[in-house]
């Protein structure tokens, strides 16, 4: 009998030794391998009613939050306001022709910006971009790398990247022509409006150029760049506009250009490095010699693939589709793009406004940049808070720094130049989310200073228009005086700001600013309409704006009939229509059901998911519905359901597999928290509602710097693999009834069991 049990003991554990061996071969050697840049460069695969966008992400060579990203140029004529087809990043999926590769790029955004120094690899000496269009094949992309082969030429390009730098490699497979790179200043994805570039040597060049006007902006910022190639050119020259000058070594005004020619050699190979500042030349070089010596660009490339490696590996996974892996790995490298860091290896960077040069202290590691707040404030600084401590309190700190040269906290900011695109007050969430998960290691009593003064300044105020009309009203009347984006829209987000400084001052011991704006932040009720059950803009008399559909929409950018007003949604919205905004109240959900009443708030929250025209990801507002259904006793199963059904309705790991514009990652955020099985809906409790992961098994390695624990894993076991709704949860061992979990439960550590049946 005992020689049968340990029999039986030891083909036990040889089934487990074997499961585990498989499990094991599922997961790659590197993270890396997962991730496709080339997913969201094409129009979206969902295209259901038309409403798909393109992701408007760049598959070139960048390292987390790096400043530069050499990536390709495939499209020159962009239109600025990122019409479907458009590319946005300088990049589209399937375009015919390549035209070079630029230098700076915005991921996933709405608007064309950036796009700086054009390098174009070639044969031929001509001013005109179109000359240089070769047709394109054998592309590749990974994080850190890009290459692709230009036909016509018979160059192979390649690229990776450092921080601030960018290596280039190009060999030639023809050997009876010269090689010729030129450096075109003008064709930024927004034109150039200034520019110079100077040959210092015939293997150096150095300029800057000047471009600017986000989204129809006044925004304007200058690159700084080296340039140093790995061979000497037998002869170089410059050009302004049309005129080109043989042995030219300068040239100034927005049509500048540079060349330098290589001589002719079978496989011919001439690697370009740049560095680049926003500072100035000099940074620009220090930049340069500080993260390059030398020209080995496998050196550079193992260095980035190594940077991505390592932030990528703060989640692991297991089990789940290869799929879903690469969706998700690929939404972590999409999140991780932005904010880019600012501040040059001195530690320089340009205060906000003022463009003075100021210098990093104290702790701060690193000035960021590129805060698209209306869109990130919603998880993207959730997710950085969770696993990227250092680098969200750094963001943080930068946006206080930007407060005390700007007077003013962010909105939309680039470069130090703030655009003031879309509505509301964002800065003020993530802030506050930061602080109150205990990353308070930051000036927060500048922070609140400048929080009070766009929540309470009537008279010069750019951050909150309409502000005395919501102080009045309780809401931004649609009739208003005040030209801004959308009066109800605005008023939401003012609602969500004012709950964030409520939260932030009770913490402080301000008592009486925590009871101001946590009425102020109620003032949503002020919309509800009891007849038709929907919010709906107003007037400045109470009444409600008619005729109403709820799913009305205007044309982007088309001008409303009242006041002034314009806005790419319906009256009052700006990107949406009622269906989209009604349940924009992620501060007060519980206080929305009281007001509709728990049957019509289920039965209305079910009709946004009849049709696609109700509920998009091609967009923020209406991003967290799928996870509300958490919030009514009995119905959480819904979200265990919508959420996966969502995930897999909009996302594909194919070039079309975002739903729409990434928006500086955040729409990947949605995938990323939603495949993890918990979402931020109110990020300012620290609060995520559960759903059910799409992977077995999820080990999140958390910073013992920042918090006390060093890694949470959730675990599900399914009873089969078509499994989707949660049947019970151990948290630590112990009986966990909540459908929400908080950032204090995971940054402590431990582990949650769910397990799933059908």
């Amino acid at each position: 009998m005992k020689k049968y049990l340990r029999l039986l003991y030891y083909l036990a554990f040889i089934s487990l030794l074997a499961s585990c061996m498989v499990l094991k071969s599922t997961v790659p050697e590197k993270l890396t391998s997962y991730v496709d840049p080339f997913i969201g460069t094409a129009s979206s695969d969902y295209t259901i009613a038309g409403l798909g966008g393109t992701g408007n992400v760049f598959p070139g060579a960048v390292v987390p939050w790096g400043m530069i990203s050499p990536s390709p140029r495939n499209s020159i004529d962009v239109n600025i306001w990122g019409h479907l087809g458009d590319a946005i990043a300088g990049y589209l999926h399937n375009e015919k022709y390549m035209y070079g590769f630029d230098q700076m790029h915005l991921s996933g955004v709405g608007c064309n910006g950036l796009g700086n120094i054009l390098i174009v690899p070639s044969h031929k000496v001509s001013h005109n971009i179109y000359d240089h269009k070769s047709e394109y094949s054998k592309q590749k992309a990974k994080p850190g790398y890009y290459s692709v082969y230009l036909n016509d030429h018979e160059i192979k390009a390649e690229m990776t990247a450092t921080t601030r730098t960018s290596l280039m490699r190009f060999t030639s497979e023809n050997p009876s022509e010269s090689l010729v790179i030129t450096t075109d200043m003008y064709y930024n994805l927004r034109p150039a409006i200034d520019a110079e570039v100077t040959i210092v040597s015939n293997s150096e060049i150095e300029g800057y150029n000047k471009s600017g006007e986000f989204c129809g902006a006044g925004n304007q910022e200058t690159v700084y760049f080296v340039m140093q190639f790995s061979e000497e050119a037998i002869s170089y020259g410059t050009y302004n506009d049309t005129i080109i000058s043989e042995g030219s070594n300068y040239s100034l005004g927005n049509k500048s250009g540079a060349y330098m020619i290589f001589s002719p050699e079978k496989n011919k190979q001439v690697m370009v490095k740049i560095g680049v500042s926003y500072v100035s030349v000099a940074n620009a070089r220090l930049n340069l010699g500080t993260e390059q010596q030398g020209f080995d660009f496998d050196k550079v490339y193992l260095a980035a693939d190594r940077k991505w490696e390592d932030v990528l590996s703060r989640v692991l996974v297991e089990g789940g589709d290869e799929r879903r892996k690469r969706i998700f790995y690929t939404a972590m490298y999409h999140a991780l793009l932005h904010p880019n860091v600012f501040n040059d290896v001195n530690g320089e960077y340009l205060a906000m406004e003022t463009k003075e040069v100021m210098k990093l202290t104290g702790s701060q590691k690193n000035q960021y940049t590129v805060f698209s707040l209306w869109d990130t404030y919603r998880n993207v600084h959730s997710f950085l808070s969770l696993l990227y401590p250092e680098q969200q309190l750094d963001m943080v700190r930068s946006m206080v720094n930007m407060a005390q040269s700007s007077g003013f906290l962010p909105k939309w900011e680039i470069a130090a130049n703030e655009t003031y695109i879309m509505v509301g007050d964002p800065a003020v969430p993530v802030v506050v989310e930061t602080y109150l998960k205990g990353l308070t290691d930051f000036d927060i009593d500048t922070a609140y200073k400048y929080m009070l003064r766009s929540a309470l300044d009537t008279i010069d105020n750019p951050i909150r228009p309409g502000l005395a009309d919501y102080i009045k009203y309780g809401y931004i009347p649609f009739d208003t005086d005040v030209r801004l984006n959308g009066s109800t829209a605005t008023s939401l987000e003012y609602y969500y700001a004012d709950y964030a400084i409520a939260q932030l001052a009770k913490k402080l011991g301000k008592t009486n600013d925590y009871e101001k704006f946590l009425e102020r932040s109620y003032g949503y009720k002020h919309f509800y309409d009891p007849e038709t059950n929907f919010l709906r803009t107003k007037y400045k008399d109470g009444s409600f704006i008619t005729p109403f559909d709820p799913l009305t929409m205007y044309g982007d950018h088309e001008e409303a009939e009242m006041g002034g007003l314009w806005a790419s949604g319906a009256p009052g919205l700006i990107e949406g229509n009622f269906w989209q905004y009604t349940f924009m109240v992620n501060h007060d959900i519980e206080g929305l059901i009281e007001l509709m009443g728990k049957d019509m708030f289920l039965k209305r929250l079910l009709q946004s998911f009849e049709s696609d025209e109700r509920f998009v990801m091609t967009n923020e507002p209406p991003m967290a519905y799928p996870f509300l259904f958490n919030y009514l006793e009995g119905e959480e199963w819904r979200t265990q359901q919508m959420a996966l059904e969502t995930l897999d309705k909009y996302f594909t790991d194919s070039p079309g597999g975002l739903p729409g514009n990434d928006d500086a990652g955040t729409i990947s955020c949605w995938a990323i928290f939603t495949s993890l099985g918990f979402y931020p809906v109110n990020t300012i409790t620290g609060d995520y509602a559960l759903s059910t992961p799409v992977f077995d098994r999820i080990t999140l390695k958390i910073d013992s710097n920042f918090y006390p624990g060093n890694q949470f894993v959730i675990q599900t076991n399914r009873n089969s693999p078509e499994s989707v709704f949660i049947e019970s949860k151990l948290l630590n061992s112990r009986p966990f009834t909540p459908y929400f979990i908080s950032h204090d439960d995971i940054v402590s550590g431990g582990k949650l069991i769910m397990v799933s049946g059908e």
